[in-house]
């Protein structure tokens, strides 16, 4: 989601966060980066097996580059499944 990945900050979502499909399921991966102190961008691109990014500042470039470095740990990719088994497209 782009919310996570700092791509849509959440004003700018290109998804509707009043839908609250979208809203517990973001919250509960923000939840989940917290409790194991990464950003939310490393999160999110970290998960993923390949990354297509069209980064628009410098910034978001460079979390982008810095979240392929992360390793998730079991915990963390468990807590993520346990998310998704709950919220399996959030975002259609």
């Amino acid at each position: 989601m782009g919310i996570l990945s700092g791509k849509y900050p959440e004003g700018e979502s290109r998804y509707n966060l009043s839908n609250n499909m979208i809203k517990a399921a973001t919250m509960e991966y923000l939840v989940i980066a917290k409790n194991h102190g990464l950003h939310p961008v490393f999160l999110a691109i970290a998960f993923v097996a390949s990354t297509i990014f069209g980064a628009t500042s410098s910034w978001q470039l460079q979390e982008t580059l810095n979240g392929c470095k992360i390793q998730l740990t079991p915990e963390i990719i468990e807590d993520i499944n346990k998310v998704h088994a709950r919220f399996p497209n959030p975002c259609p």
